[in-house]
């Protein structure tokens, strides 16, 4: 599977969050990333304490810039999360599925054990790298990681 393929992929697990009047964010017309580049590094997204239909948006918006800045590495920080929708849940199982696929890999930092249990039920987390810490997601190879600011919005 390519990296547009992944990314038209994420536009129909989460199309609300796509505006009908831009471009679709693809990595056709991003170059692979060079040894060492940002693109290699672990893009870290922090997520918002409540994920749900309001917020979801918002969440797939920086997962298609990090797509489409050519990262294969995306970690959601849920170390201040205290709600994981069902729909976040599945859009996170295509999404490993689709960096997986494409050499990449999706990581939860600081995952509670009410949402471990809640992707036991509805789905897995057998393509999901599951880490306590940033420090645990980067030690024991030579990686790095870069902090994706936060969108505009207000946090809620």
């Amino acid at each position: 599977m390519t990296s547009t393929e992944a990314a038209q992929n994420l536009n129909e697990l989460a199309p609300e969050a796509v505006d009908a009047g831009a471009p679709a964010r693809t990595m056709a017309a991003v170059p692979a990333p060079v040894e060492g580049s940002a693109a290699d590094a672990w893009q870290v997204i922090s997520v918002r304490t409540r994920l749900d239909a309001e917020t979801h948006a918002d969440l797939m918006t920086q997962i298609h810039e990090a797509l489409a800045e050519g990262c294969s590495r995306i970690a959601l920080d849920l170390s201040q999360n205290q709600f994981f929708s069902l729909n976040a849940i599945q859009l996170c199982m295509g999404l490993a599925r689709d960096l997986a696929n494409d050499g990449g890999s999706l990581a939860l930092i600081g995952c509670s054990e009410r949402t471990k249990k809640h992707f036991d039920v509805y789905g897995s987390l057998k393509q999901i790298k599951v880490v306590r810490t940033i420090a645990e997601l980067v030690s024991g190879r030579n990686s790095s990681v870069v902090i994706r600011p936060r969108s505009s919005q207000a946090p809620r």
